[in-house]
């Protein structure tokens, strides 16, 4: 047997070997827990509890009373709402800190996303609508019969099952991917209806969202939230005190790359 076949035969063997493992290894934790959630694995299904390790392939649901919030190794944060379902479709790592492929399915119910340190076109988000792309970003997701974003940081392109796609750019900017496969654009009107009715955590993050997983939503004070959440006055005693600055957004960076289809990872 040639060296050339022997090292093929030995490639083919650690694929054999190493490809379940790497189809099921261990991608984030679940930093805190609340209420009842289950997680469907390798193993079953299982209670989720605060601290637990999550692993590709596997299935996280809640109740109307539960929410998980996730961190994941590249530092990417992911809240499931109450009522909730989540899937870790693929997520790869290229590094310790890092991923090269970073493929969640959001299948119904409420979440926020936070983008850690992998690159922009890593990550691909779905829902049974649409298909999101992110540029460095933090946005809101309401899923029920359509799927319904609110952006609050950075960069957001969403592509409705139809074909359509939109890219948004405004904090707080609203849009809707409906189970038609249409993109919408509400009215200010609209979309503050939207916020109000179906995204919890711009309209309250405190107490139950740990500090790294809120985000600025100040932006979203033409939608009239209450004031406790989007005062600027930082003598108002219900301002939260922990709510995170707004950060320097440089929209050029994320120009660069406007031919990028995120849809081509999937």
């Amino acid at each position: 047997m040639t060296k050339h076949r022997i090292g093929a035969l030995a490639l083919s063997i650690l694929s054999f070997i190493l490809g379940p493992m790497a189809a099921h290894a261990e991608v984030g934790t679940a930093v805190d827990v609340d209420q009842a959630a289950t997680v469907t694995g390798t193993g079953g299904a299982n209670g989720l509890q605060s601290g637990a390790r999550v692993s590709v392939g596997d299935v996280i649901q809640t109740n109307r009373a539960g929410q998980v919030q996730l961190r994941f190794d590249d530092n990417t944060r992911i809240v499931v709402g109450p009522n909730s379902q989540f899937s870790i479709a693929d997520i790869q790592m290229s590094s310790s800190n890092s991923a090269n492929r970073f493929a969640v399915d959001a299948v119904r119910g409420s979440f926020r996303f936070i983008s850690g340190k992998s690159p922009k076109n890593a990550f691909s988000i779905r829902t049974p609508n649409a298909t999101i792309g992110i540029r460095g970003t933090t946005f809101d997701i309401e899923i029920d019969r359509d799927t319904i974003l609110a952006s609050l940081r950075g960069v957001v392109e969403v592509c409705a099952n139809g074909g359509e796609c939109q890219i948004l750019r405004a904090r707080c900017a609203v849009i809707v991917a409906d189970r038609n496969g249409n993109i919408d654009l509400p009215s200010l009107t609209e979309a503050g209806q939207l916020i109000r009715s179906g995204f919890p955590y711009i309209e309250d993050q405190r107490p139950r969202l740990l500090p790294a997983f809120r985000a600025s939503t100040r932006s979203c004070n033409r939608y009239a939230l209450p004031r406790r959440v989007i005062s600027d006055n930082e003598d108002d005693p219900r301002l939260d005190d922990d709510e995170p600055e707004e950060e320097e957004f440089d929209e050029e960076e994320f120009e660069e790359d406007d031919d990028f289809d995120f849809r081509d990872t999937f």
